[in-house]
This record gives structure tokens, sequence and C-alpha cells, in this order.
């Protein structure tokens, strides 16, 4: 009996569309049982009058008498497919004879990175190492390696401005604000620019 039904499973990979053996474990990962990533042809649809590769895998699928779930439909122009779930693993073979399906992948299980936690002290040495271009160059890096990150520290700003009103930067002016005071030597009508109106200073 056994010499039997496998003498019938050679005969059906014989005429199947994909060759069952191909479907093999490309990784360590667990294997959702029975779950699969097919791709389909493109256009083998169109020659049976299908309206689309989906259509024809699922006629053809319920012709063979496959009992199967629709987990995903993938219409994308670099991958036509569809990711579904057996609830047999005897229809795999018929799965893969099915018009239109150029490959069969199998789905797995795969579990998310552990996250890692490291304390720093307010002055701590045990400070990862900061590699960021612009604190090495301007020294900030070993600020960070002694613990100093800047809390309640007041930078002072000279420069053609600010956009204080910008979320990035509080929305507001004065204390209780990121931007907590300042000065405009130029005034806000200044541009530098030949013809512009002279300099006035004021608050902001």
């Amino acid at each position: 009996m056994r010499f039997l039904a496998a003498s019938v499973a050679v005969a059906q990979l014989v005429r199947a569309t994909v060759d069952v053996k191909s479907i093999t474990r490309a990784s360590t990962a667990q294997i959702v049982p029975n779950a699969y990533i097919l791709e389909l042809s493109p256009n083998s649809h169109l020659k049976r009058s299908f309206a689309s590769p989906h259509e024809e895998l699922y006629h053809d699928l319920q012709r063979r008498g496959v009992n199967w779930e629709l987990t995903k439909e993938y219409s994308e122009d670099f991958f036509t497919g569809a990711a579904i779930k057996l609830a047999r693993s005897s229809d795999l073979v018929k799965l893969a004879e099915a018009n239109g399906v150029q490959s069969i992948t199998p789905i797995y299980l795969h579990s998310p990175p552990k996250l890692s936690s490291r304390q720093v002290t307010e002055r701590g040495t045990t400070a990862p190492k900061d590699t960021f271009s612009p604190h090495v160059m301007t020294g900030v890096d070993k600020l960070h390696a002694e613990g100093y990150f800047g809390k309640g520290v007041k930078i002072g700003i000279i420069d053609t401005g600010i956009d204080y009103t910008h979320p990035a930067l509080g929305a507001g002016f004065g204390p209780g604000h990121k931007v907590i005071g300042g000065y405009d030597f130029v005034g806000d009508n200044y541009t530098g620019l030949p013809g512009s109106s002279p300099p006035v200073p004021d608050d902001d």
C-alpha cells in the first residue's frame, strides 16, 4: 500500500507545474504548517479568459478539491501572488499542479530581536562611545564620555536668526519655552542686501 501511494505521488509530481521537491526549507527558522507564498504568472490567466491570475488559481484549487484559506493577495508590479494555508498537507501536490503557479515558498516564523538597555549615570564613565561625526568634530563626544548630556545647560546662538515659532524649537519665546530669551540686532525687515532698510534692533 505504501508503494502504491508513493507511485501515485510520483505520477502527480510529473504533471505538476512546480516540482514539489523544489519546495525546501531555506532557513533554520520554524515554519508555519501548511502555509505558503505562491508566485503566480502575471499573464497565464489570459489564455483561459480569467479576470486575474488569482481568479485562475482559486478556480483551479476549487476544481481539484483543495481546502484552503487565503491569507494575503499580492498584486504589485514587481510581484503577483498569494499567501494561502492548506487544510491538509497532502494537498501540496495539487497546489503545485495549479495553473499559473511559478513558485511555492514556505512561510517562516521569526522572533523579534531582543532589545538591550544600558543605564548611564550623570557623570558615569561607562557610557557607549559617541561616534556621531558632528559630535566628534566639535568635541561633544568627550563631554558625553564624562556624563554630560546637556540637561540644564543654556545655549547662546549668534546667527542670522532662528524661527522660534517652529514646533521643534518650542513654538514660543520667553520663560517656559525652549528659547527663553534673545535680542534682535537688526530687526525683521533688514536683509543685508543692497537697498535693504537699515537695521532696527528689537527685543526678539
